[in-house]
């Protein structure tokens, strides 16, 4: 019986079927996690490669998004010397079109118009204002 029972251990000494079961076991967990991880893996490498906005004109002001994350919240703030703010939606292919009626109005410099989405795409863009006059 001494041969069969291990003292130490307070097991049956099974040989190598131990160790065989142990990698087995192992070898059981990696796959299972990998399985686990897989769907965010895809979701991670189909992201986009990066949000951007242009203008299509600037009278009336319509910014132009895309590369944003399918149906995105996206809110729109263009900063000058009243911030406007206003919130749109991607359509499925990540892209939008947005009327601003009135453009951000300042007295020189820039202005600019940044895009922040709810699944963490972002993008902006300066929009050259006139140059201010030397008295």
């Amino acid at each position: 019986m001494a041969d069969e029972h291990d003292a130490r251990a307070g097991r049956l000494d099974l040989g190598g079927r131990a160790r065989t079961i142990r990698r087995v076991r192992a070898l059981l967990a990696a796959v299972v996690l990998a399985a686990a991880l897989a769907p965010a893996a895809a979701l991670a490498s189909s992201s986009p490669p990066g949000a951007s906005i242009r203008l299509q004109s600037r009278t009336p002001l319509v910014v132009v998004g895309v590369r944003f994350r399918p149906h995105e919240h996206v809110t729109l703030i263009a900063f000058a010397l009243v911030p406007v703010r206003r919130r749109v939606v991607a359509s499925r292919t990540g892209s939008f079109r947005l009327v601003l009626p009135r453009a951000p109005q300042g007295r020189c410099g820039t202005a600019q118009i940044r895009a922040v989405g709810s699944l963490g795409s972002v993008a902006a863009i300066k929009l050259p204002l006139p140059a201010c006059m030397a008295y």
